[in-house]
């Protein structure tokens, strides 16, 4: 995140858009960092509109969701996969 800050105080534009109409965040809330929504939700020189939506009209918080979902996912199947390894059923003595 400290890269980020070195840019916003060197005075990069956290409203700037993408090819798909996406500001910095969206893309923090793509990465779902915490921190990084926060701070640029928290600041009052950046102006950040939350309720900003994207090409497609998304908005930042549709994107954070839709994230977690996809981790919530992957964990699931890394678990399930996990669970039927036979070094795991070994070690359990299934």
């Amino acid at each position: 995140m400290g890269v980020i800050r070195d840019l916003f105080a060197a005075g990069a534009d956290v409203r700037a858009r993408d090819r798909c109409g996406r500001t910095a965040l969206f893309e923090a809330a793509r990465t779902v960092e915490a921190d990084m929504v926060k701070e640029l939700i928290d600041r009052a020189d950046y102006k950040i509109d939350v309720f900003t939506r994207d090409d497609s009209g998304m908005t930042a918080l549709d994107v954070a969701a839709q994230a977690i979902a996809n981790r919530v996912e992957s964990g699931t199947s890394l678990l399930a996969t996990l669970r039927t390894s036979r070094s795991w059923k070994d070690r359990l003595k299934i």
